[in-house]
């Protein structure tokens, strides 16, 4: 499943926590989940928290 985030104009860590749960529970339902259109913001929380790694095709 791909989620767009073109829409998202302002990203807190609150934010972030929320997509890694829902890839969380794509994983755990045998699913992944990708971003598009991830906001400058929510990429620099994701850096500076070390889970980048975890949406590498954001």
């Amino acid at each position: 499943m791909t989620l767009s985030l073109d829409g998202v104009r302002r990203a807190d860590s609150a934010g972030v926590a929320l997509l890694v749960e829902w890839l969380r529970a794509a994983r755990a339902g045998g699913g992944e989940l990708r971003l598009s259109g991830l906001p400058a913001q929510m990429r620099a929380i994701l850096a500076v928290s070390d889970l980048d790694t975890l949406f590498p095709d954001a």
